[in-house]
């Protein structure tokens, strides 16, 4: 009976030795992305082991103490996720820095961010609005605050529809509801700051 209790125990701490190190991080990251507008940085937190790169997730939290900073504060700065609100154009830095409660590790990790609004706006090429789910419909960013218009035209130069938006969406139909035929349409693209104003082509299949 002893031996069987010792031979549990040392089955125990192999496996509570396992764990703590499938736990432990070598480095950790960010990730921004931009996808409401420009001045808003949404940050995440990344952990390395070895060759892999994950994100943190919530739940980590009970194993790391995540702090995040900045020239601007975050709207949250001990989760995984951070939002950073900009006011004005500028460079500025993300400060991450993670506190590994299993070996009483600090990590710290900062990422310079480049706030400015785009001068050019990429239009899609190629949509197809048939209802799969998939590239259904048009959209167009800029900084998600300024006006756009665009005007989309037929090849022979009727005007389809016209779509002021700070982001564009157009679903394939023209100004009265009508599923536009496959083709090639033409489209004029200006922002309400000026900034933007090209034209190109779409293709609708």
């Amino acid at each position: 009976m002893k031996k069987s209790i010792f031979l549990i125990n040392i089955a125990l701490f192999f496996f509570a030795n396992t764990l703590i190190a499938q736990n432990n991080i070598d480095t950790i990251a960010i990730r921004i992305s931009f996808p409401d507008i420009y001045l808003k940085a949404y940050a995440k937190a990344l952990y390395v082991q070895g060759i892999d790169t994950a994100e943190f997730e919530l739940a980590d939290t009970a194993n790391y103490n995540i702090k995040w900073t900045g020239e601007s504060a975050p709207e949250n700065d001990s989760v995984p996720n951070a939002i950073y609100n900009y006011g004005v154009d500028g460079d500025y830095t993300i400060n991450l820095a993670v506190f590994e409660k299993a070996t009483s590790t600090n990590f710290i990790f900062s990422l310079p961010v480049t706030i400015a609004k785009p001068a050019l706006v990429s239009v899609p090429n190629v949509f197809t609005p048939n209802n799969d789910s998939f590239n259904d419909l048009l959209t167009v960013f800029y900084d998600g605050i300024t006006e756009l218009e665009m005007t989309i035209f037929s090849r022979t130069g009727v005007q389809i529809i016209k779509i002021k938006a700070p982001t564009i969406v157009w679903d394939g139909r023209n100004s009265s509801g009508t599923t536009m035929s496959s083709g090639v349409y033409y489209y004029i693209l200006k922002s309400a700051d000026s900034v933007v104003d090209q034209n190109g082509f779409v293709h609708l299949f």
